[in-house]
């Protein structure tokens, strides 16, 4: 006869073998993963990691090496990180394929203008160029490219980013001053459009180039926020202990990860379209910089970033991204920096 003890080890037992036997949560339409039975402790162990991570990296430079940011990780290596080193273009290894070097900036303003333009440097002297201005009452224009592609020749440089278009993206002073010029053609864009196919896409009806200058100072007003270092360990946490855990997916996780840091600030200047002039130009925005051993766009599903910065000077990020071929199916991160 079983006492009440043996009864209720006999129970746990069982229902421990069943929770155990439980295979691993469907993804959520094909893509999304879905906490499993050790999310519990993953989520734990993974925070913990980050965690202790960005305490080791935030500690004193005195005696520490310099970090490899090509070769970097969630948390960061514990290595000296220093603005002027993050803030520099950066070689690529040899035998790093796909590796990037990428600085973005943009901005908008109450009355309607909104600018975008990033560069990503890539070997063999290619530029992933995206650019886009937005003028109230005139227009949107983009480069003459982006129709046909994105990867464009770049012009050899070891402290600028420049394409053999035009475009130019060159830090000035650390993380305090960046410019950003072009001298060359421009189009109006041809609307909204559905992208059906991979390659190069028939060109528009409107293939009018104009001629267009700008020349754009941005500075900051606010220090930047590193990803590596500062991003909550409870979201990057949870974002890893959804997946199905394996030795390929940590191998992965570490070979495709990716510096990233971000600081918001104010882009003024002068823009010149046709015949077109506009000296005040001044728009508020963010700029970032991604210095990585390997990105792919192929492999990243979605991408949805939002940037906001509020009248008493509060920066907020949100993002979204989603690369199920990569290591996360749902990466979700942001932060808040007061003023």
């Amino acid at each position: 006869m079983l006492d009440l003890f043996q009864l209720a080890f006999l129970v746990l037992f069982g229902w421990f073998v069943y929770w155990v036997a439980q295979p691993y949560p469907d993804r959520l339409l094909g893509v999304y993963s879905r906490p499993g039975r050790w999310y519990w402790l993953k989520f734990r162990l993974m925070r913990f990691i980050i965690d202790y991570r960005q305490k080791k990296s935030r500690g004193t430079y005195l005696d520490k090496k310099q970090e490899d940011l090509m070769n970097s990780q969630w948390g960061g290596t514990g290595g000296n990180r220093p603005f002027h080193e993050l803030d520099r273009k950066h070689e690529f290894p040899e035998e790093k394929e796909r590796a990037v070097d990428a600085v973005f900036v943009n901005g908008s303003n109450s009355a309607g203008w909104y600018l975008t333009f990033g560069a990503a440097q890539r070997p063999n002297n290619i530029i992933n160029l995206y650019f886009t201005l937005r003028i109230p009452g005139v227009g949107v224009f983009v480069d003459d490219d982006v129709e046909k592609n994105s990867n464009v020749k770049s012009v050899a440089s070891k402290d600028a980013w420049k394409t053999e278009s035009g475009f130019t993206l060159q830090c000035i002073k650390p993380m305090r001053e960046w410019k950003a010029t072009f001298k060359g053609k421009l189009r109006k864009a041809s609307g909204f459009r559905i992208f059906t196919e991979i390659g190069e896409e028939k060109p528009t009806n409107d293939q009018t180039l104009i001629d267009a200058e700008f020349d754009l100072t941005w500075t900051n007003f606010g220090e930047y926020f590193d990803f590596d270092t500062e991003c909550s360990p409870t979201i990057i946490g949870h974002s890893l202990a959804i997946e199905p855990w394996s030795l390929e997916l940590f191998r992965k996780l570490k070979a495709s990860h990716q510096s990233h840091y971000e600081q918001a600030g104010h882009l003024n200047g002068r823009i010149r379209l046709g015949d077109q002039v506009w000296n005040d130009v001044s728009l508020i925005g963010m700029r970032d910089h991604t210095i990585g051993s390997y990105r792919n766009w192929s492999e990243i599903r979605r991408y949805v970033m939002m940037f906001y910065r509020l009248d008493d000077g509060t920066v907020i990020h949100t993002s979204v991204i989603s690369m199920p071929e990569v290591v996360f199916s749902q990466l979700e991160f942001g932060y808040v920096v007061n003023s």
